[in-house]
């Protein structure tokens, strides 16, 4: 059977005393498409961090002999090399890289397969601690799915749901990625599981509600492994979360309405203010606006506004436009965020997401929706 080899080789370079003498290096692909009868389009090789922190798409330009292309690496990363047919056909293939030589087999039915020249033990316990959280998933599926519904209310099914999530999240925080952090504090794969956990839960991440927490968990990591690119990263994360909690002023920004107005968080200054982020395609935001226009319409009156930042992007610009219509929450002042200055301000990285603040500037709660919202406004406005 004839196959095309990608051939991926890692040239090592040695840091004395740090644990990055293990995994960084240049990476140089060779892509040997010479014996293969019917050679793909194009390849596409996508590099992510173990933060998913760079994301970079190369578009693997290659003939029909011999192509190379070389890379620098500072840590494991998540590579995944997608390949384009004819008839708009494509096959990919997912897999985690460091030091080594790494072959990557497609057959003439366009399967790939990578293998790697000799074990790494770090790469292993990276594609395992990947899989234990499939199965998570896999095991929510599977329950919920078995989950009786008939003579509850919408209310008990909901409570029963969201229940099993969060034993399950639990189970794969607690159980898998902090208990594999502890296992490995002196490799790569404790940085991998400490990130995973401190990005956890996604409706209210650790480096952000527990910040101090997070910072003495990753100091128990050894030197050289927070010396990582992606250890950095979520330190500068911890770092922001610490000026993200209530007491805290929120840092200032400018951003701009649909007609190019700069608006700040400043110019509510003597008003409580919820600045809200969403984007139009997040339904459990926009589920949310009935009740932000009937506490807006309550309280507006008595000190209280709404500043709404939408994550949608510049292409979107007519989607987020149309929701704002659609949803009738023009009533309050609306701005983008195209170039990701909120984002990166305040680490928004899920929706919906909001800050309510009061007066003085200063951060009250976080992510506040529904009667959570209506308690702690009705609390501070006494209606």
């Amino acid at each position: 059977m004839k196959n095309l080899l990608i051939i991926i080789a890692f040239v090592c370079s040695a840091v004395a005393g740090s644990a990055q003498q293990f995994v960084a290096g240049k990476v140089i692909l060779n892509i040997n498409a010479k014996d293969l009868r019917s050679i793909p389009l194009r390849i596409v090789l996508d590099r992510d961090d173990m933060g998913v922190n760079e994301y970079s798409v190369d578009t693997l330009k290659f003939d029909n002999t011999n192509t190379q292309f070389s890379y620098q690496t500072k840590e494991p990363m998540k590579y995944k090399l997608t390949l384009f047919w004819a008839g708009r056909a494509t096959t990919s293939t997912a897999f985690w890289v460091s030091p080594g030589i790494y072959t990557l087999h497609v057959s003439e039915n366009r399967q790939a397969e990578v293998i790697r020249s000799l074990p790494d033990q770090t790469l292993i316990k990276m594609v395992a601690l990947d899989q234990k959280k499939v199965i998570n998933y896999q095991t929510e599926v599977n329950t919920l799915s078995k989950l009786e519904y008939d003579h509850k209310s919408i209310q008990q099914a909901e409570a029963e749901v969201s229940a099993l999530r969060d034993s399950l999240a639990k189970d794969l925080d607690e159980n898998i990625y902090r208990k594999t952090m502890m296992e490995n504090l002196d490799n790569p794969v404790g940085a991998y599981a400490f990130i995973r956990y401190a990005e956890h839960p996604g409706s209210n991440q650790r480096f952000k509600a527990q910040p101090y927490e997070m910072e003495k968990l990753m100091e128990l990591l050894d030197t050289g492994i927070q010396n990582l690119p992606s250890l950095k990263i979520m330190a500068a994360k911890i770092a922001r979360g610490k000026q993200m909690l209530s007491g805290k002023v929120m840092k200032d920004i400018t951003l701009v309405n649909a007609l190019d107005k700069p608006i700040k968080i400043s110019d509510y200054k003597g008003k409580y203010l919820l600045v809200d982020f969403w984007a139009s395609w997040c339904t459990p935001c926009r589920q949310e606006h009935p009740n932000m226009i009937s506490m807006f319409k309550k309280y507006t009156a008595s000190g209280f506004n709404i500043l709404s930042v939408s994550r949608d992007v510049r292409s979107d610009k007519a989607a987020w436009l149309s929701a704002i219509d659609k949803d009738g929450t023009g009533i309050w002042a609306q701005v983008s965020d195209f170039n990701d200055l909120a984002k990166q301000t305040y680490d928004i990285r899920a929706l919906p997401s909001n800050y309510l603040i009061d007066p003085a500037g200063k951060i009250i709660a976080r992510d506040l929706r529904g009667e959570d919202l209506n308690l702690q406004l009705a609390k501070i406005f006494k209606k």
